[in-house]
């Protein structure tokens, strides 16, 4: 059985969350212009309840990307 070094297992998580956030993305840009907005202005306009959830979860999943990005880096490419 092939064991997963620390530092693969980070870049196929990274890459999971962003496919997921690409999803969110899509999604969270097409109801807000369902509702008449450009997606630059969430943080203008009141958003529905299903817009803040996308939201907040594109944002956290932005944050958790960042945070597993930032363990690459400090670890290099031959962290196991």
């Amino acid at each position: 059985m092939l064991r997963m070094d620390h530092s693969e297992w980070v870049e196929k998580r990274r890459e999971e969350l962003a496919s997921k956030l690409r999803e969110l993305d899509g999604l969270f840009e097409r109801e807000m212009r369902g509702r008449g907005f450009e997606p630059s202005q969430a943080e203008n306009v009141p958003l529905t309840a299903k817009l803040a959830k996308l939201y907040a979860a594109r944002e956290e999943l932005k944050e958790e990307i960042e945070n597993l990005s930032a363990e690459l880096e400090e670890k290099g490419p031959n962290a196991t």
